[in-house]
């Protein structure tokens, strides 16, 4: 079955329950195209471990998150929603928020029953084997929130500021391995990811 799902921006509405009980759906992400997370949009998904909600979500439904017991990240692109009775109750998760947005409570206080705490991410570039000359490539794998945008940029001088993005992609199941198809053209490059 299905463990991870990216709702793209240009979807708009997604029906209540729509994902009620899906025990094998382990990642999602709302593009910013959604407005509303329907009542009981979640309800019961017990091994749901992290969400990624669009900038454009404006409200949380009645018991949208309730029951996902294994809940434990939810971040949110924008502005605090508005947000439904119990929509969190018998979940877990800690609520995640990026500095600068609006409605939210001070970190660590709860936010519709769940504690909050400030989205920053640091690139990490584990050391897993996989940054090098892979089948011909040079790369690396990139670690990050799942739904999170990461993009790669690369420069061949430290001294000038002519960054340039050469991949930009949206991380499911919180990782992605990035290659340089064109590595071999250049006698050194530098890599520095950034999220818009």
């Amino acid at each position: 079955g299905l463990t991870a799902i990216t709702i793209p921006d240009s979807v708009t509405n997604l029906g209540s329950g729509a994902f009620s009980g899906c025990r094998g759906l382990r990642s999602f992400s709302f593009g910013n195209g959604i407005t509303e997370i329907a009542g009981s949009f979640f309800s019961s998904n017990t091994n749901l471990q992290t969400v990624t909600i669009g900038a454009g979500v404006t409200n949380v439904g009645t018991f949208a998150f309730y029951n996902c017991t294994g809940l434990t990240d939810v971040f949110f692109k924008d502005d605090a929603p508005g947000v439904g009775e119990h929509a969190f109750d018998n979940t877990p998760a800690t609520v995640f928020y990026s500095p600068g947005t609006m409605g939210w409570p001070s970190v660590p206080s709860l936010w519709a029953t769940r504690p909050t705490a400030l989205w920053l991410w640091r690139p990490i570039v584990p050391g897993d084997g996989t940054l090098g000359i892979l089948d011909n490539h040079f790369g690396f794998t990139i670690h990050a929130p799942s739904g999170m945008v990461v993009v790669v940029e690369a420069c061949t001088d430290l001294t000038q500021t002519n960054w340039l993005p050469v991949a930009t992609n949206t991380l499911v199941d919180g990782s992605f391995y990035f290659a340089d198809p064109h590595w071999t053209n250049f006698l050194g490059r530098y890599y520095r990811m950034r999220s818009p």
